[in-house]
């Protein structure tokens, strides 16, 4: 058996066993199931990789191509990894204020097909399954008592406090029942009222009723069991449980504390050079006194919601214009901007990005938080746009989606310290691309990249060194220009999300090395169109193996 078609066949058996991203990635055969939370559904999961695993191992490795052999060392290293996996409790923390049961749902929901009736039925069946996930999740947590796999307080209220929002007392003002109405036109006038009382009813017995047993036994039990302690090293084997993190989001062989000091690093290199901007600008005082300044001129926010929105569609018309003198491919389908859901923005961050779908031609979605716009900096919206957007992640995962003669899982391929160390490239890039063209601007640049090297010391410092909530807050307020809500925000995502933050700058770092050291080598030769193009046309790869790929470049030929 041809490897491609052995992965075509784990690709088909993995969208079957998780009917979300099947419906994400726009093949609509499960449209009326949902995933199983249940550890037995995990277990499978595995045992199918293994099975995939033996069937990759005994192809011949002598008769495949290039792509084929990179296929095949990610597919493998995909399966050791998901075996060190294996032993960790990590489902007993499965709920956080940045994703769980009760938002994945809503973010399939936005993608799921109302066409027809079949499309509502579907939505229907799927809101039964709902209930159904979030007792699988409501166990996890409570059998995480037991082997003290406990979220932190302050996390457990956040969670509660998002929650409560979702329910309502009127299911048709339900987010759950709006998604679905707001499509009754495809409806026969015979099957609107119909679907109607079946959506509110599905609504309130399956979405209301569970969520709110859920928040009861938050606050009734499960608060009585969680840890003031933040840290993944102050949970019983958390050190190991830190170190898969940090090799998954890094790709890197390299320690926790390594990295804390690479962070420290970064931080004084980039304060020295907003110390510049400072001197440039006239302004005298500390570093933190020019922090101070930046947050509190009122001239730099924003007045409103439609405010924000509008700069970052309009700043990222102006990119577009230069794309093609830095690329020679531009992705095909297209994004939008939009302003974040207001159930998730006060515990959201800045931005982000949601991918769209190629073979539907599904645009994605760059969210921006508008809540309370005063607090957020206009002088740092270029580096967020071209980071969240274009050059950054659409274009990015757009190109990877629409790569020809891979097989679908590696256009589908997350690693993270690849698309994060990319995007945070490309913050660098538009600044050889002519933009950031006031101090204030070049400052909001050196801005979320001093925020950006601050999370390798906290988050490090939360997970490694056992800092706790406030001492995490005081290092970003001392060290970056964010508000003190945004950091707030910030640091209760790191920890949640452990070694996720560490993706951005170690990726970035190491594709900045990576082209000047070809840059270097190839001298007059070195062409950044062929650089980009090369860099992208792989799809998403863990970081040695992209040096592989990338040291093979004859830039002398076209």
């Amino acid at each position: 058996m041809k490897l491609n078609n052995i992965f075509d066949s784990y690709w088909d058996l993995s969208l079957q066993n998780s009917p979300s991203m099947a419906t994400f990635y726009g093949v609509y055969d499960y449209n009326s199931k949902l995933e199983s939370y249940g550890l037995k559904s995990g277990f499978k999961s595995h045992q199918t990789l293994e099975k995939y695993y033996k069937k990759v191992q005994n192809v011949d490795v002598a008769s495949l191509d290039t792509e084929e052999k990179i296929s095949r060392s990610l597919f493998l290293e995909d399966v050791k990894s998901s075996r060190a996996y294996l032993d960790v409790p990590s489902h007993h923390l499965a709920l956080s204020q940045m994703g769980g049961v009760h938002t994945s749902f809503l973010q399939i929901a936005n993608v799921h097909p109302f066409r027809d009736k079949k499309d509502f039925e579907d939505y229907l069946s799927r809101l039964k399954g709902f209930s159904k996930q979030v007792k699988q999740v409501q166990r996890h947590l409570h059998r995480g008592i037991v082997r003290q796999w406990v979220l932190p307080t302050n996390i457990t209220l956040l969670v509660i406090a998002q929650i409560e929002k979702m329910i309502t007392n009127d299911p048709q003002k339900s987010t759950y029942f709006l998604t679905a109405s707001k499509s009754f036109s495809v409806l026969a006038k015979n099957q609107k009222s119909k679907v109607n009382s079946q959506l509110q009813e599905a609504v309130s017995k399956h979405v209301n009723r569970p969520l709110k047993r859920l928040v009861k036994y938050l606050r009734k039990t499960y608060l009585q069991y969680t840890r003031e302690s933040i840290g993944l090293c102050n949970l019983p084997g958390g050190d190991d449980y830190y170190a898969l993190k940090v090799k998954q989001n890094t790709t890197l062989d390299i320690a926790p504390q390594e990295i804390h000091e690479i962070g420290l690093q970064e931080v004084a290199r980039i304060h020295s050079e907003m110390e510049s901007i400072q001197k440039e600008m006239g302004l005298s005082g500390s570093l933190n006194d020019f922090f101070e300044s930046m947050r509190g001129n009122k001239d730099l926010h924003y007045s409103s919601r439609e405010e924000i929105v509008e700069h970052h569609t309009a700043l990222l018309k102006e990119m577009e214009k230069e794309l093609p003198k830095y690329f020679s491919v531009l992705p095909k389908n297209l994004y939008e901007v939009q302003p974040l859901p207001e159930y998730q923005e006060k515990e959201a961050p800045d931005a982000f990005y949601m991918p769209g779908d190629s073979k539907t031609a599904r645009p994605g979605v760059y969210f921006v938080n508008t809540y309370n716009p005063q607090t957020r900096g206009k002088h740092n919206a270029e580096a967020l746009a071209f980071h969240e957007a274009v050059p950054g992640h659409h274009f990015q995962i757009s190109i990877a989606q629409e790569l020809q003669g891979i097989p679908e899982f590696r256009k589908r391929y997350n690693e993270t310290a690849y698309v994060e160390g990319w995007a945070l490239y490309t913050e660098k890039l538009s600044e050889e691309m002519g933009f950031y063209k006031t101090p204030e601007a070049r400052f909001g640049k050196l801005s979320f990249e001093v925020w950006r090297a601050s999370r390798l010391v906290v988050d490090t410092g939360i997970h490694h060194k056992g800092w706790g909530r406030q001492e995490a807050i005081d290092y970003m307020v001392n060290n970056t220009c964010l508000s003190k809500e945004n950091i707030e925000v910030e640091i209760d995502r790191y920890i949640v999300m452990p070694g996720q933050a560490l993706s951005y700058k170690m990726g970035e770092i190491f594709i900045m090395n990576l082209r000047k050291k070809l840059q270097e080598k190839h001298q007059d030769s070195f062409d950044i169109k062929k650089f980009h193009h090369e860099l992208l046309c792989h799809g998403a790869l863990p970081l040695k193996v992209l040096e592989e790929v990338m040291n093979d470049i004859d830039f002398g030929k076209n």
